[in-house]
């Protein structure tokens, strides 16, 4: 197998591995690493089977796979008020003909608080309306936000996937106490190009087995993907 530079991205010639001690030297520029965790990157492994979560549906056909991930979750039911409450406060100062001081400053404030509004209002119509479908056929894999947009829309040829693994993402609020996860699906190339192919799932078993089903299908190996979710 190749062992490539964590720095630089140069292939490590055998004489400049120590396989003794896991240690690799490139000599493009100077960097010594621990190289096991590359050999472990491609070992097989057998995990167990993650049944259907009843938020997905799977079709699947002689020369085509459907998985259709339904967005509505948990979080509409406190997001839904609050975003209705935040947009009509500008509303109200309309429908009532309340002042607004001629400032600058309080202008740009309302039209921020009008704009961000919005943004709320579209992310929960999405949740409530919107789908993500994940279609394999005719050698292409396609993912799509319908019927609202989000601009993350990925086609990716089969032929050039090399591996799948899904991985979990943690917001931080103000306070460090305070945090949030949800978890994504990605893919790399064999050129070892990374693509986030469905984000914004609300349960772990969600994004695995979306992994689970299109590795199955495409006959993908999986392997052990530093930063995975471990299963």
């Amino acid at each position: 197998m190749k062992i490539i530079c964590n720095i630089c991205q140069k292939e490590i010639d055998d004489v400049n591995l120590d396989q003794e001690k896991g240690i690799a030297t490139c000599i493009a520029c100077n960097n010594s690493f621990d190289y096991k965790f590359q050999v472990e990157s491609t070992k097989s492994v057998k995990r167990a089977e993650v049944v259907l979560p009843n938020s997905i549906k799977l079709k699947e056909c002689d020369d085509c796979l459907h998985l259709e991930y339904i967005w509505r979750g948990s979080q509409l039911i406190f997001l839904t008020p609050f975003s209705i409450a935040w947009i009509m406060i500008p509303i109200m100062f309309y429908l009532n003909n309340l002042p607004i001081e001629n400032s600058l400053l309080v202008k740009s404030y309302m039209i921020f608080h009008i704009v961000l509004g919005a943004i709320l209002v579209y992310y929960c119509l999405a949740g409530f309306f919107n789908k993500t479908k994940i279609i394999v056929s005719r050698g292409l894999l396609s993912v799509k936000d319908i019927p609202l947009s989000f601009f993350r829309n990925v086609d990716i040829v089969n032929d050039e996937l090399d591996q799948l693994y899904a991985k979990e993402k943690v917001v931080h609020g103000r306070k460090r106490s305070i945090s949030w996860s949800s978890y994504e699906v990605h893919a790399i190339t064999k050129l070892d190009k990374h693509f986030r192919l469905v984000a914004g799932l609300h349960n772990v078993k969600q994004a695995l087995y979306i992994e689970q089903e299109l590795e199955s299908y495409l006959g993908i190996v999986d392997r052990v993907v530093i930063g995975e979710i471990q299963r």
